[in-house]
């Protein structure tokens, strides 16, 4: 009950496995629980790589990223083990999609503490290495006015419209239509202000609308 997959398939027969999950706070009586959580994930997710099936991870595992990467930085980083599911997401290039703080150009924390109201970052989203939808950026809302938590949530934005399968029929019947799919994003600076130009020249000369609604 702290852990669920969902396998969901995109065009081109692109699949993905979302995981979510929760784990618990460090504790002694929670240590069981928190090695079991982490191999399963651990596991989950190379069963899902080693079958062609992009990640996408994301819950409250309760534990401090930046933490782990002190860790690695640090010659001496003393007795504390290093977080594993930190370890294996780090060594498989996963990326971490945080909000910045736009002041600080860190990681905005997604938790207070209701005892002391210090922040700090508990909840994440991952996803593995050539993820087939672009991720378009992230934001982090405070909504414990609203409801009754001390946590906040987090809004992933992706690009559902670079999804395409070239093989469906309505990609098809364009084709022999010769219609032509444009991509923005990939257009050179040159080919952007010759469509600009084009369009420009196209459309009724904006000095003619108040003529054109005036009663």
């Amino acid at each position: 009950d702290r852990l669920i997959g969902l396998t969901l398939q995109f065009p081109g027969k692109q699949n993905v496995l979302i995981i979510g999950g929760y784990v618990p706070p460090v504790s002694s009586s929670n240590r069981s629980i928190i090695a079991d959580c982490y191999s399963t994930l651990i596991s989950w997710i190379r069963s899902a790589r080693s079958s062609d099936h992009s990640v996408l991870l994301g819950g409250d595992l309760n534990a401090d990223l930046e933490i782990f990467l002190k860790q690695l930085t640090t010659a001496h980083p003393g007795s504390s083990p290093l977080n594993p599911l930190f370890k294996f997401l780090h060594e498989q290039n996963f990326d971490d999609l945080c909000e910045l703080d736009s002041s600080s150009l860190s990681p905005s924390p997604t938790f207070r503490s209701s005892s002391s109201g210090s922040l700090s970052r508990l909840d994440y989203i991952w996803i593995s290495p050539f993820f087939p939808i672009p991720h378009l950026w992230s934001s982090v809302l405070d909504l414990t006015d609203v409801i009754s938590t001390d946590h906040f949530l987090i809004i992933v934005h992706f690009d559902f419209l670079e999804l395409k399968d070239h093989h469906a029929p309505s990609y098809m019947k364009q084709r022999q239509r010769c219609r032509t799919s444009y991509d923005f994003h990939s257009a050179s600076p040159v080919q952007k202000e010759s469509f600009a130009s084009t369009i420009s020249t196209t459309l009724p000369n904006a000095s003619l609308f108040p003529q054109l609604i005036s009663p």
